[in-house]
């Protein structure tokens, strides 16, 4: 295995844990999401539409899905690798949405620009790392 790709897989698996204890953080303190649409409750809403810290359950469960297909030798891992790439561009854009939302009296504004900047930083450096990783593999596959 690549060590870029090594990498993708370590960093994308503390990102997985961190996005879990970041949404039962945000269902206890009832932080939704405010992007696109003020949220009210987290606890009810955060499976469709995440938290104002933490993505929807479906990304979480495609990352978690792309990591172990990571973890293969074959063109597998290639596909794993751009799939956590526009994960990561996702959660970019997520984060993004909630640092521009307003505060509202369940969410702080500080609270959404902090998840915002961190989101963001989180998305960018999984894009930067699937790409690099994707890099790795076709030099590592080709001969010569």
């Amino acid at each position: 295995m690549p060590v870029a790709q090594l990498r993708l897989l370590v960093f994308g698996a503390v990102v997985l844990v961190l996005e879990i204890v970041a949404t039962i953080v945000a269902i206890v303190l009832n932080l939704p999401a405010q992007f696109g649409d003020v949220g009210t409750d987290a606890g009810n809403e955060f499976a469709a539409r995440g938290t104002a810290i933490s993505p929807p359950i479906a990304p979480l469960i495609i990352l978690a899905g792309s990591l172990l297909v990571l973890r293969r030798r074959d063109r597998w891992a290639t596909v794993g690798c751009v799939i956590i790439g526009l994960l990561g561009l996702l959660f970019t854009i997520g984060a993004i949405g909630e640092a521009a939302a307003n505060g509202t009296p369940d969410v702080p504004k500080a609270v959404l620009l902090g998840s915002g900047i961190v989101g963001s930083v989180i998305g960018a450096t999984l894009v930067f790392l699937a790409v690099a990783a994707v890099t790795a593999r076709s030099r590592v596959s080709k001969p010569g």
